[in-house]
């Protein structure tokens, strides 16, 4: 598996760290810009399914995290003990 993509600069180190953790290999130094770095990644020698748990732990790295809060509705009713 051999992968180019962009990576924000200010993840940069936890790209890097990720890499390392997984036994990835950087193809060539990364492209900087302002704002992102083109980076390619290689994993050919892992075996197959090797990379699947470096992209498991990037996309949980980089995916927002949204909070949701419930209704006060349902709050109160599960206070009182009344659950939906």
């Amino acid at each position: 598996m051999q992968a180019t993509l962009y990576v924000p600069v200010n993840r940069l180190r936890h790209f890097q760290d990720l890499v390392k953790q997984h036994n990835l290999r950087f193809k060539g130094n990364p492209f900087i810009t302002r704002e992102q770095a083109m980076v390619t990644v290689d994993g050919g020698h892992l075996p197959p399914g090797g990379c699947n748990a470096f992209w498991a732990d990037w996309g949980r790295l980089t995916t927002p995290v949204h909070e949701v809060v419930s209704p006060a509705w349902k709050r109160v009713l599960r206070r009182i003990g009344l659950h939906l």
